[in-house]
């Protein structure tokens, strides 16, 4: 292959937009158990018909990983160094103040999200039907464009009989 092939300038320009855009690529994970004391599941923002999940705060655990890939990313620290699990504070908190939190960091440490990518483990409730306003969630909380966020379910197939949800998270982010 020789330059002016369109392989070779398609892998240039591929690897021109990676050095370019993505400065560091960040990963994110939070998992929490079912809570039989709680009537409502909060996911990505979205306020759900079905049992919820123990925690301190309101157990978001699409927003806890997406915040512990960004905090991971800019801060070099965990969700649970920041937001602590001791800390009165947290006690109820809605998790989308801790986005906000993560929107102002990048803001002050002049970084962007190039993109989101989400995918939440459970077997109910069915995450397609809620994907597209979690996204609008989390996006309007970062103030950036829904197109950089995706989220995506995906079952554990019955493979065992874990009584929770677990959320991994990548971020893509770059300095300005």
């Amino acid at each position: 292959m020789r330059p002016g092939d369109k392989l070779v300038n398609k892998i240039i320009m591929i690897g021109g937009f990676m050095q370019q855009y993505i400065t560091h690529v960040s990963f994110g994970y939070d998992s929490h158990a079912f809570c039989n004391t709680k009537d409502t599941l909060v996911l990505g923002g979205c306020r759900i018909n079905h049992i919820g999940l123990k925690g301190v705060s309101d157990a978001d655990v699409l927003i806890h990983a997406v915040v512990d890939a960004i905090l991971s990313g800019v801060l070099r620290k965990s969700i649970g160094e920041v937001f602590r699990e001791d800390d009165p504070e947290n006690y109820n908190r809605n998790s989308m103040e801790f986005l906000h939190y993560c929107r102002d960091l990048l803001t002050q440490n002049n970084t962007s999200i190039v993109n989101i990518d989400c995918t939440i483990i459970c077997e109910t409730p069915k995450i397609s039907q809620y994907s597209h306003e979690m996204c609008k969630n989390i996006s309007n909380a970062l103030d950036i464009e829904t197109s950089k966020v995706f989220v995506k379910g995906k079952t554990r197939d019955g493979l065992d009989n874990i009584d929770c949800i677990i959320c991994y998270s990548v971020v893509g982010l770059c300095k300005k």
